[in-house]
């Protein structure tokens, strides 16, 4: 398991647990070819940052950057991207994604800066980063994946404490204690 520090108390918007923030290098791709990456089964992780670069060949056309978010049959489930297009002989094109930001934005030179939309992800699971008309000649590099990371209980995510009046922990409760099971 890597290294990580732990954050105690609220993770935003989530309601309560511990995780711990995860910045991760992506592999460089060939070139003409998109990133992929699988989640693994043992956490729920959400894309809270991307950055990266795009560099395009000098073959006519215009680049869109998505960021897709997909299931265990690799069925799009939701797609974030800038709405820009990079043209063609763009270099070193920087890319940065936030779960924080609420639009895009960009200028005539400098990053491109776009919103995530924050999906929980768990194992099985697959996030793509795409570029519609991408040539054989384009390039993403650069990538580096920041997430926060959970390790879910048996009952789904209960690993975390819940504070009470005078800030003391307290237990997860159990399905059991809530008058339901598992069978």
């Amino acid at each position: 398991m890597p290294e990580r520090g732990i954050v105690g108390g609220m993770l935003e918007p989530f309601a309560y647990g511990r995780g711990w923030l995860e910045s991760i290098p992506g592999t460089q791709p060939s070139a003409g070819g998109g990133f992929v990456r699988d989640f693994e089964p043992q956490y729920v992780s959400r894309l809270v940052a991307i950055r990266l670069r795009l560099d395009t060949s000098a073959v006519v056309a215009n680049r869109v950057l998505t960021v897709q978010y997909q299931d265990g049959n690799g069925t799009n489930v939701e797609e974030d991207g800038a709405g820009v297009a990079a043209l063609a002989g763009t270099s070193a094109q920087v890319y940065a994604g936030s779960y924080q930001r609420t639009s895009s934005e960009w200028g005539p030179a400098g990053p491109i800066f776009f919103p995530l939309c924050g999906r929980f992800m768990q194992g099985g699971q697959r996030l793509r980063i795409n570029v519609l008309n991408m040539d054989a000649g384009d390039q993403l590099s650069a990538i580096v994946l920041s997430f926060e990371r959970f390790v879910p209980g048996p009952l789904g995510y209960e690993q975390g404490e819940r504070l009470g009046r005078h800030r003391q922990p307290h237990r997860a409760l159990h399905a059991h204690e809530h008058g339901f099971s598992l069978r």
